[in-house]
């Protein structure tokens, strides 16, 4: 069973994102958070037709959560179980009035007990709404007891807005005085666990900088300024049951794309690479370019550059940069790029190939290219294309794990050399990747792909990815392509034909 909680952050507005996360990728169970909806608005019959049950528990403009389950859901609880309050409590009006908010769906899924909470924010720590919190918390865990025991398989997901740890946000010296890492917050999220629930994601990988939401007014995701506030709880049972876990990054990405999420699985949408018919010839003939070889000292100086730009690059990301030396680096890199692209284009040429030029200019594994994994690519004699490649910890994502866009952009150089191989012309599309398991970095990776079929212009590519996990080789990814090849000629002028 696969798990997820996503803060959609009004699902309204991210609907058309979570349907397609949702087609994509095929979780078991999902907790929404902040659908900002009512009962009567939550689009249950869309859910439906996408093979979900569904419960959710709304208010309209603020607050609202679900469950969607493929696995069966029953016995819904909407709220707090009734009677957890003690007098000892001294609860006044404002608290009673967030307790009562539409922050807790329990359903059971599977077997398993499944909470989808929202966590109130707490505001400030001046802020009546901080207070409210605290007994909220106090509440979640009498709600557990009341609901089961620790000895049953049971999970609490979703944005709990407290930071368990420092090593949980970006620099704790920047929450100082702030909500989500008090004392007091993170006291009653350990008494919450003490009942007899683990941190899953924890549970896997105890590495600090791994997040789950970044204010995307600021330009946080970009910097990786983030915090780790979106919890998977699990009983014993759970945590003995758990095989992996990841923080889904790709579809905070992208127009519409604000919330959090962890859970699993990713997709991505791209452009195959531009052949022409110089370079299909080649590749039919064994050769992978189109490009005349470079060497001496001008092959040296574009490699140079190239280093350069990376260690920029690795430098800008793993630091704070002052903004007016980010914008002075920025207005250098512009002009560096003005002077680049005003110099000619290099031809290709029909009578002269070098059977490394493909990967020296290949997009992804060029060693032109900030992100350049050593792809080793071959065609085939029966039309399609096999790779290899290891990726080190450069092209990390989830800890351990190669980033999905890396993969990605693999499948997509892997297609776009098994479209020239197959005689079709350049082509433009979309790539879905399917993820059976998360990819490990420092290991093999062996890709295989091929032109499925063609109909005119409309051409299906498949490719899949396959590691090495438990003595044996097996699929990790999968990749669907379709596209639409362009005309002949589509991109040849006059003195040669160019990318």
């Amino acid at each position: 069973m696969r798990i997820a909680t996503w803060n959609v952050n009004s699902l309204k507005a991210r609907m058309p994102r979570v349907e397609e996360w949702l087609s994509e990728i095929g979780p078991d169970v999902v907790c929404l958070q902040e659908t900002k909806l009512s009962d009567a608005a939550f689009p249950a019959m869309s859910f439906q037709a996408l093979g979900y049950e569904s419960v959710h528990h709304g208010q309209g403009q603020w607050n609202g959560v679900a469950i969607l389950s493929k696995v069966g859901l029953t016995d819904p609880v909407f709220g707090f179980v009734p009677s957890l309050a003690d007098p000892s409590d001294n609860i006044d009006d404002y608290q009673a009035g967030v307790l009562n908010e539409a922050r807790l769906v329990t359903a059971r899924c599977g077997g398993v007990l499944v909470s989808s909470v929202y966590v109130p924010n707490g505001r400030s720590l001046d802020d009546p709404h901080w207070h409210a919190k605290l007994m909220w918390l106090t509440h979640l865990r009498r709600h557990l007891e009341a609901m089961s025991s620790p000895a049953d398989a049971t999970m609490v997901l979703g944005d709990f807005n407290i930071a368990p740890d420092d090593r949980d946000v970006w620099d704790p010296r920047k929450f100082v005085h702030s909500t989500h890492v008090t004392p007091q917050e993170r006291e009653r999220l350990a008494h919450l666990q003490a009942w007899g629930l683990t941190d899953l994601f924890r549970a896997i990988y105890p590495q600090d900088r791994l997040y789950t939401y970044w204010d995307y007014r600021a330009g946080d995701f970009h910097m990786h300024r983030g915090m780790r506030i979106d919890l998977a709880l699990g009983t014993q049972s759970v945590s003995d049951a758990l095989e992996w876990a990841i923080v889904d990054r790709n579809a905070r990405k992208g127009e519409a794309a604000v919330g959090s999420r962890t859970g699993n699985g990713a997709a991505r949408h791209g452009k195959a690479s531009f052949v022409n018919e110089a370079m299909k010839t080649n590749v039919r003939n064994g050769h992978a370019t189109g490009r005349p070889p470079v060497t001496g000292p001008e092959r040296e100086a574009m490699h140079l550059l190239a280093n350069q730009l990376r260690s920029l690059a690795a430098a800008v990301f793993d630091r704070n940069v002052p903004i007016d030396l980010a914008i002075h680096g920025a207005s250098v890199i512009q002009v560096l790029t003005e002077q680049v692209t005003s110099a000619p284009m290099r031809d290709y040429q029909s009578d002269t190939f070098d059977s490394s030029g493909f990967l020296d200019f290949s997009p992804v594994s060029g060693l032109a290219s900030p992100v350049s994994p050593p792809l080793r690519l071959k065609s085939e004699s029966d039309g399609s294309v096999s790779a290899t490649a290891v990726f080190s910890d450069a092209f990390e994502g989830p800890p351990g794990h190669v980033h999905g866009g890396v993969l990605a952009a693999a499948f997509d150089e892997v297609l776009g050399l098994a479209q020239t191989a197959s005689g079709t012309a350049g082509m433009t599309g979309r790539l879905t990747i399917h993820y059976r398991k998360p990819t490990p970095t420092n290991v093999e990776v062996r890709f295989s792909g091929h032109i499925e079929s063609t109909s005119g212009r409309k051409v299906v590519a498949k490719a899949e990815s396959r590691v090495f996990f438990d003595g044996e080789w097996i699929i990790s990814a999968e990749c669907d392509g379709l596209f639409v090849s362009m005309p002949e000629g589509f991109r040849t002028l006059e003195g040669g034909s160019r990318f």
